[in-house]
């Protein structure tokens, strides 16, 4: 698909590429090949060393212990789609926390068991980023609908 060139701009410039990239594939119009796209970056970042900065970041303090303590309980397994989590490297299981209260809210409660699931990092990047709805059917359990496809999942009360 075509992008305007405002906006093509914008991403050259978000990019840290100057409009040179543009100027290459004889303007916006042309830019529909990837591979081209990708070969001439790849051209101007060979050699080239990342480079590093330093960020002055707040941070959520975020209690690791019940997220642990969940995800032995439930046997790392995702509670949206069953998968059970991978062995880590240096042994044990991997699975995510996903919060159903977002964190960055800062809202009471959202560190609780009950507002924590256990996930696959596939299915927590969708919760994320796909097209999710939540609904609590009972007391019990959640209706999760991620991109159209409907799942129950036992809510974490103890």
């Amino acid at each position: 698909r075509l992008i305007g060139k405002d906006n093509f701009d914008r991403i050259l410039d978000r990019a840290g590429i100057g409009p040179d990239l543009a100027m290459y594939f004889g303007g916006t119009e042309d830019i529909n090949d990837v591979k081209q796209i990708l070969a001439y970056l790849n051209s101007q970042y060979r050699g080239l060393e990342p480079k590093s900065y330093q960020r002055l970041v707040t941070c959520i303090d975020r209690p690791t212990s019940i997220s642990r303590a969940l995800k032995k309980k439930l046997g790392y397994t995702c509670q949206i789609c069953g998968v059970e989590g991978f062995e880590k490297e240096s042994g044990g299981k991997y699975a995510e926390a996903h919060h159903l209260l977002e964190l960055h809210e800062l809202l009471p409660d959202s560190l609780i068991t009950e507002n924590i699931l256990i996930v696959c990092p596939t299915c927590h990047r969708k919760l994320h980023y796909a097209d999710v709805k939540v609904e609590v059917t009972t007391s019990t359990t959640l209706r999760i609908v991620i991109n159209g496809t409907s799942y129950q999942v036992q809510r974490n009360i103890l």
